[in-house]
């Protein structure tokens, strides 16, 4: 984790610096963001019926830029720690006993999108077209907990890798002096989707690829030149994985997949200019 966040800081500074290196930017905004949210992940069987849901609360810390290079040009860069510390698992074993435990998430994400600016009425009115890349990793960690009937169901950890492709549109008008209101909408594609894990009792470690599909976000907000406060909510689809063989410590052989899935965010944030 610690090498895939400093990969990504990397890729962040080299890409938003780029243009002002070259001196292309006419403005550039950095911003720090704070982002308060509610998220809740799925889980489904091949008929539809919920096999496990975990909801909680998180936090998203950002930093950002947005360039716009001359002439109407705009480049977004953006990364984001995700933090989960106490999310509620509710879910049951194969055998029907209901299991309900605490779980841990912890994640990064960067983000990069490149688009056009077209200023209507005197800047009253601005629309934006954008599109670019996203890579969104997460380590789900599992507890151990004891069942009803004293079974212990022992934990363990996952590591996720969702990398999308993403188109936006942004309406934005001004309301008063300053201050605009602005509606962004869009649709997000994993192209590429890893879950690895090494499960108890088990030799080897598992790694499966769900597949993506077509995901909504939106967003709204109020903003002025010094900050923007407003709501997002953007949903991951994944669909059932090809099963992965791995070997128990018995040595007997088991058939590991990623059923269909849905991760949904529901964050209010606020991001403050410099």
């Amino acid at each position: 984790m610690k090498k895939k966040l400093l990969s990504l800081l990397t890729l962040v500074f080299l890409l938003t610096l780029a243009p002002l290196k070259l001196g292309l930017c006419s403005n550039w905004y950095p911003y720090v963001k704070l982002e308060p949210s509610t998220f809740t992940w799925k889980e489904f069987d091949d008929q539809g019926n919920l096999l496990l849901k975990e909801q909680g609360s998180a936090l998203f810390l950002g930093i950002g830029i947005w360039n716009e290079i001359v002439p109407r040009w705009i480049l977004h860069s953006q990364l984001e720690i995700f933090l989960a510390p106490n999310v509620k698992y509710q879910g049951h074993t194969m055998s029907g006993i209901p299991v309900t435990t605490t779980n841990k998430w912890l994640g990064v994400s960067l983000e990069t999108l490149g688009g056009v600016n077209f200023p209507i009425f005197d800047n009253k009115l601005n629309l934006s077209i954008l599109g670019g890349v996203g890579d969104f990793t997460w380590l789900r960690s599992i507890s151990t907990t004891t069942l009803s009937n004293g079974t212990v169901v022992y934990g363990y950890t996952e590591h996720w890798e969702n990398v999308y492709l993403k188109v936006e549109s942004k309406l934005s008008f001004l309301i008063i002096s300053k201050l605009k209101f602005s509606f962004e909408g869009g649709m997000l594609y994993p192209i590429f989707v890893s879950n690895e894990a090494k499960l108890p009792g088990m030799l080897d470690t598992s790694q499966v690829y769900p597949k993506g599909t077509l995901s909504p976000f939106f967003q709204v907000a109020l903003s002025s030149s010094n900050f923007k406060l407003g709501l997002s909510y953007v949903k991951f689809s994944f669909k059932k994985s090809s099963p992965d063989t791995v070997t128990s410590v018995s040595g007997d052989l088991y058939l590991i997949w990623q059923p269909d899935s849905t991760f949904s965010i529901l964050k209010a944030f606020i991001e403050v200019y410099f």
